[in-house]
């Protein structure tokens, strides 16, 4: 029912535009609901919740594949250079930085 007609999309627009403001001033699935039913929506609360969660997983399924876990030989080496802040004589100034780590752990059993 929500899949098919407009209230759906009103739904997803809702969640976007809520995750961008603090947790405490987002909509609840109930003013969802009732602002829902102002339009014109008959579904029941339920159906509202099944499909505000099954939004919610779809977003978080997509958060997840947003990085890939690497995997470090022992003794390999990780460099990263850049411009970073530091403060010299009282100052703010821009330094350049070279960063060598070893991402690799070493356990003690």
């Amino acid at each position: 029912m929500m899949y098919k007609e407009r209230c759906g999309q009103i739904i997803i627009d809702w969640l976007e535009e809520d995750s961008k403001i603090k947790r405490k001033l987002r909509r609840t699935n109930k003013q969802m609901r009732e602002a829902l039913v102002t339009m014109g929506f008959t579904g029941s609360y339920r159906t509202v919740c099944d499909f505000i969660a099954d939004c919610r997983a779809a977003r978080e399924d997509e958060k997840s594949k947003g990085y890939e876990r690497l995997e470090h030989p022992k003794g390999e080496a990780q460099v990263d250079f850049g411009v970073m802040e530091a403060v010299h004589e009282g100052e703010i100034v821009d330094i350049h930085a070279l960063i060598m780590s070893f991402p690799a752990v070493m356990r003690v059993l």
